[in-house]
């Protein structure tokens, strides 16, 4: 499987000093496992977008650091919860060869026959999964196939899912992923009837030039 690319800096720049390295669009950010010491690295913030678009936290980026290319995967991301610019990154060194657990999104698919015929609400109770394989063999998500559902208490739980060669879910087979429930009706004042709106499931990351 082909990686994603990207060239960073040994990062001098420590401590409460790291917010000129902000001010200048870098991210100051940390490459880590249990066989090396960190390493304190500095990223471009456009460059890292970038690649993080075409990764995300399930594909292997290859951090080149004074000549030496490091297989790793994003780990954590600290992102400012008002200018949703990334302050600090965590890359974690893998090796190719070696199972490492992995954060992956759930994805629900298809038109549950209940939300259509019964006009029940459908709702996600798990985003992500943790899963254990090798860093070339993490999904890039979990689709679940919802259109079976009908009634309300119907759900769908990791051990309703097809197992996969290349991967391992390592989370309670018991643990629900999508269920329907009633709908939730408010009657106010003006007699009205007013349904929750959904909101957004992911924050958009954005940068300042």
């Amino acid at each position: 499987m082909s990686h994603s690319e990207l060239k960073v800096e040994k990062r001098t720049v420590v401590g409460n000093q790291v917010r000129k390295l902000r001010r200048e669009n870098i991210i100051p950010s940390v490459v880590y496992s249990s066989s090396i010491k960190p390493i304190n690295i500095q990223i471009k913030i456009g460059e890292f977008i970038k690649v993080y678009k075409e990764a995300g936290k399930t594909h292997v980026i290859d951090l080149t650091i004074d000549g030496k290319v490091i297989p790793t995967i994003v780990q954590d991301l600290d992102i400012n919860p008002i200018t949703q610019q990334v302050r600090h990154v965590d890359f974690l060194a893998v090796n190719l060869k070696e199972k490492v657990t992995a954060t992956v999104p759930v994805l629900l698919v298809g038109e549950a026959r209940g939300v259509k015929e019964n006009a029940l609400v459908l709702t996600q109770n798990t985003k992500e999964l943790q899963v254990i394989a090798l860093p070339d063999n993490i999904p890039e998500l979990i689709e679940v196939n919802v259109t079976d559902l009908f009634q309300i208490g119907d759900n769908i739980s990791i051990s309703d899912l097809l197992k996969s060669d290349s991967y391992e879910i390592s989370e309670d087979g018991d643990l629900i992923l999508a269920s329907l429930v009633a709908q939730s009706i408010e009657i106010e004042e003006s007699e009205q009837i007013v349904t929750p709106q959904d909101s957004d499931s992911q924050k958009k990351i954005e940068t300042t030039k």
